[in-house]
């Protein structure tokens, strides 16, 4: 159960540093992406730096911001 939590808290905190410092906003933008076609995350969660990315990346997939097929809200 800790070991869990502690590798979320790992993930999360990698996460945020890439948004906030740009390192790897390339991976972040297809980590992102993956997440919501898996309907792990929604769009609202995107970090603005990336948000923009992120939806061009959808939209070229044929995927509205919720991972669904359809237009792009």
């Amino acid at each position: 159960m800790i070991r869990r939590l502690m590798r979320s808290i790992r993930i999360r905190t990698k996460l945020i540093l890439f948004a906030v410092f740009g390192k790897g906003a390339d991976e972040m933008v297809t980590v992102y992406v993956t997440l919501i076609v898996a309907g792990r995350r929604e769009f609202d969660s995107v970090p603005f730096t990336i948000r923009d990315e992120v939806r061009k990346d959808l939209e070229a997939m044929g995927l509205s911001s919720s991972g669904q097929v359809g237009k792009l809200i």
